[in-house]
């Protein structure tokens, strides 16, 4: 296995991760109670991303 494909096998395994993650916080998102979590989340990592100046 050469270097290529170990670098390839790592970032696949990161899109699924990525995908998988998505999939979660889209049916966290639909239920109720865990739906406000959600936006919680969404707004400090917004403030964050505000307050760095990014």
């Amino acid at each position: 296995m050469t270097i290529l494909d170990k670098i390839e096998c790592f970032l696949i395994k990161i899109f699924l991760l990525l995908a998988i993650l998505l999939v979660i916080f889209q049916l966290l998102g639909k239920l109720s109670p865990w739906s406000d979590v959600v936006i919680l989340l969404n707004r400090l990592e917004g403030a964050v991303y505000n307050y760095s100046g990014l």
